[in-house]
């Protein structure tokens, strides 16, 4: 009988997480139900966010949301990698565990403090140290295209969700080479490769599976960030290849405009919502995969 009651308690909740997500996904379908059926599929591919004129366009908040988390994978999915593999194998002993602990710590830190050491600590140094130099270096891209930057903008939140992502990526890419058999390194070493060596030739390749999947969901924490985000963005529905310039994300609109929203607009920003659901789900899914490839090829079940 304790067996059985056991399993039900188990399974129950097992069950409960199902039934979360059904009904997170019903909710969102039934709120933005309106604004699907009235806009269409421009709802998803329309550039124009106008709130006067009732048309409601995503894609330039996709684009927002895509382009700060593509920026936050470069500059904290390299970054947690290389602190992984540190840790792992070229770390001494004695300074493993609080360096392990304070990349532990970051992940700890609600987002809002993250918020609030950017606009008053980074942006001003990015906007008077950092931005003229890539402009008068790198402006010529494109990508740099404005001296006069404030300091708000893609790049900015790009750069602080980086530093909330490296906590993620570290500790899944620790854990993937952590599993890579024992023997494998010593054989390395064995043929008289060091350290570093047999990290970058034998190690970091065996485990590149559960590496990107932990890159993968540190691309799905930076996705659904909200409130750094929206103090950091400039909050303002534009595409532009201008890193220097204000944007917005799914997260940032649905959080400036929710509490002041009619039906009709807060139907627009439940849409939103529902487009943050899939892509979070959809990468979550992913790395889900390649963490189980890397266990499987381990022999870790």
């Amino acid at each position: 009988m304790g067996d059985l009651v056991f399993r039900g308690i188990t399974f129950g909740a097992a069950l409960l997480v199902l039934i979360i997500v059904m009904l997170a996904l019903q909710q969102l379908l039934q709120g933005s139900g309106k604004v699907l059926q009235d806009q269409g599929s421009y709802f998803f591919t329309g550039r124009d966010w106008d709130i006067g004129e009732a048309r409601y366009g995503a894609l330039s908040l996709i684009w927002g949301t895509f382009a700060t988390s593509l920026i936050a994978l470069l500059v904290g999915g390299v970054t947690g990698v290389v602190i992984a593999a540190f840790l792992v194998e070229l770390a001494p002993k004695w300074l493993y565990k609080p360096v392990s602990f304070l990349v532990d710590l970051l992940a700890a830190i609600p987002s809002i403090i993250y918020g609030l050491w950017g606009v008053e600590q980074l942006v001003p140094w990015l906007r008077t140290q950092l931005y003229p130099q890539l402009y008068d270096t790198l402006g010529w891209t494109g990508l740099f295209g404005s001296p006069q930057s404030t300091g708000f903008g893609l790049l900015t939140a790009g750069f602080v969700l980086g530093i909330m992502i490296i906590p993620t990526v570290a500790a899944v890419t620790r854990e993937m080479l952590l599993v890579v058999p024992k023997s494998m390194r010593d054989g390395a070493l064995a043929m008289g490769a060091t350290r570093t060596e047999a990290l970058k030739s034998v190690q970091i390749p065996y485990a590149i599976g559960g590496i990107l999947g932990g890159l993968i969901l540190g691309l799905g924490r930076a996705l659904g960030e909200t409130m750094a985000v929206t103090m950091l963005i400039g909050n303002n529905a534009n595409i532009s290849l201008d890193l220097f310039k204000p944007a917005a994300t799914l997260s940032s609109m649905i959080a400036t405009n929710f509490g002041e929203a009619d039906a009709d607009f807060k139907a627009a920003l439940i849409g939103l919502g529902f487009i943050l659901f899939l892509l979070t789900m959809v990468i979550n899914m992913v790395a889900r995969m390649l963490v189980q490839r890397v266990r499987r090829k381990s022999g870790v079940s």
